[in-house]
């Protein structure tokens, strides 16, 4: 069977794409028990580290519309590769409304 991406074949513009989540997941994952700590409404933070590849790929193979995806408390990088901005993550975590709440890191798309 042939891979679809490899990193000899896959484009830089991609592979840059893929890098930028990565790296803001991470700061969005470090971030977290600074809310926690300062008791701004994120309720509890378990982090996804050790699971980033996996989560990208996910985020990067769902289509909006069409696939369902049922992400838990873990998948914050699955959640914003698949599109879910930074500021509906934080704002998530930190039970502030936006469209309306639900309980933190209950991640949903509208």
């Amino acid at each position: 069977m042939k891979k679809k991406y490899d990193i000899k074949t896959t484009d830089v513009e991609t592979l840059k794409k893929w890098y930028h989540l990565m790296t803001l997941g991470r700061a969005l994952d470090e971030k977290a028990p600074s809310y926690l700590l300062q008791s701004l409404g994120w309720s509890y933070h378990a982090p996804y580290a050790g699971h980033d590849g996996i989560q990208l790929a996910i985020g990067q193979v769902f289509t909006l519309g069409e696939d369902f995806l049922f992400p838990y408390y873990r998948d914050m990088l699955t959640v914003l590769s698949a599109g879910m901005t930074p500021e509906e993550i934080i704002l998530n975590g930190i039970s502030k409304a936006t469209d309306g709440r639900l309980l933190p890191r209950f991640f949903h798309f509208t």
